[in-house]
């Protein structure tokens, strides 16, 4: 099943999108940023900001790679529920059933634990077993390492009792991924997800021969200081919980494929019972392997990742069969305000036409000649056009459609403040100015000006 693309407010929206997040990573100082958008079967937007690597000046470019960390979850989860199709495996057998070596004798609650609690995050196990690796004080864990650890006890919880996160339990699903095909768990995942795909740019484990095709990631940005480069690690063991590298592309590819009525991997009812909650505590919802938040307006099928120097964030709406992917390369890196903020700038066009498409369409040339940022003394504004309507936001804010000005036209280049904030000059007018050659430059408002400004060293059309 596929959605036809909405009209001309959805296109319109993408805009408006590209220079608040070229906005974004100007004055949040993100090293870069990869955005992916796709409706329906078709990707409306994948676009880079940044660089790959501050210190060689590398722009970030479609195929560059990112760690995406917990986002692996998402892929031997769908490697799990490929092999429950093939008839390979139960989802409620005991873990243990196909491992051998899970067990001991100070774990009683180990015979309990099955499949579909580790993909739930409902084993009660823990969360990253006893290496202190994500401060990269030690190596991650090796299969050696993990199976002494399962020896030692890793058992918090009986199993059912919390919702709680376990790095662990997916290194042990990667582990029956290998133990039930007979191959390593990369070269399996890869058989049973990535090459029916046509991945390209998805890879389960970090190699030598994928560093330069990677963003280099970068700690926490201090006033003053320029932001520290991260070494690159393998995940060892724990690839299946959080090893992968991909882009934003190949992650959305990846999200079409978790569309109702795309069967390229799985069937519908696979992918109900992946993304339907299968276990709740407090407010935490959990599917099998899916995340199951509702960011802004929308309820999402996806999942986020972070790796140092790498935050991510990404999911499914199955409702318009919506998928978005935004990656970070900085451990402060703002990926899921970014996507709230995405997510909720398109549900303006997708659900709100009334509100956003003007009836005389002919004026679009006039509204796209204002389109861009303007500065005054009190900061930057930033117009755009939505369907048919120059739609004014604050490019500073996290989430801009929260706070967006729809305008009327009341004459050339003259426009109408919308009752919206009681504090602006509401039912005023503010007028724009063109130059000699046509090029709007200046906006007038009743009690002050701006100019038109660009973000420093760029030009967005």
């Amino acid at each position: 099943m596929d959605v036809p693309v909405p009209p001309i407010a959805l296109h319109t929206s993408l805009d408006l999108i590209h220079r608040w997040l070229s906005y974004q990573v100007y004055i949040r100082e993100l090293p870069g940023l990869s955005v992916g958008i796709s409706l329906g079967a078709k990707t409306l937007f994948h676009e880079q900001y940044g660089c790959a690597d501050l210190e060689a000046a590398r722009p970030l470019a479609p195929e560059t790679l990112f760690r995406i960390a917990s986002h692996s979850k998402l892929f031997t989860a769908t490697a799990v529920m490929r092999l429950k199709a093939q008839g390979l495996l139960r989802l409620d057998d005991p873990a243990g059933e196909h491992l051998g070596w899970f067990r001991s004798k100070k774990e009683p609650r180990y015979e309990k634990i099955t499949i579909r609690h580790l993909l739930t995050h409902s084993s009660g196990l823990i969360r990253d077993g006893n290496t202190r690796h994500w401060t990269y004080d030690e190596v991650f864990p090796d299969r050696d390492s993990i199976r002494s650890q399962v020896q030692a006890g890793i058992s918090i919880y009986a199993d059912g009792l919390h919702w709680k996160y376990s790095n662990m339990g997916f290194t042990l699903l990667g582990e029956i991924v290998a133990s039930v095909t007979g191959k390593p768990y990369a070269q399996a995942v890869a058989e049973l997800v990535i090459e029916p795909l046509g991945l390209k740019n998805t890879f389960p484990e970090f190699t030598e021969n994928l560093r330069d095709r990677h963003a280099t990631g970068y700690g926490q940005k201090f006033p003053g200081r320029d932001r520290p480069a991260l070494e690159h690690r393998t995940a060892g063991a724990m690839g299946s919980a959080t090893g992968f590298s991909s882009t934003a592309a190949d992650l959305i590819a990846f999200y079409r494929a978790h569309r109702f009525g795309d069967e390229t991997l799985l069937d519908d009812s696979d992918k109900r019972e992946m993304q339907r909650a299968q276990f709740k505590d407090g407010e935490t919802e959990w599917g099998l392997g899916f995340r199951l938040p509702v960011v802004g307006e929308l309820g999402y099928a996806g999942h986020g990742g972070r790796y140092p120097g790498f935050i991510t964030f990404s999911g499914l709406n199955q409702d318009r069969q919506l998928a978005i992917a935004v990656l970070t390369h900085a451990v402060d890196g703002p990926a899921r305000e970014l996507f709230e903020g995405i997510s909720n700038l398109l549900c303006l066009a997708l659900d709100d036409p009334e509100r956003i498409q003007a009836v005389n369409t002919a004026l679009n040339a006039e509204t796209d000649a204002i389109s861009g940022f303007y500065r005054s003394l009190w900061g930057v504004d930033l117009y755009g056009r939505i369907g048919g309507k120059l739609v004014g936001v604050d490019p500073g804010l996290a989430d801009p459609a929260g706070e967006m000005d729809v305008y009327e036209r009341t004459g050339s280049l003259t426009y109408r403040v919308p009752v919206r904030n009681p504090f602006a000059a509401i039912g005023e007018e503010m007028r724009f100015v063109a130059d000699g050659d046509g090029r709007i430059t200046r906006r007038l408002d009743p009690a002050g000006s701006a100019g038109r400004w660009e973000i420093p060293g760029q030009s967005i059309a």
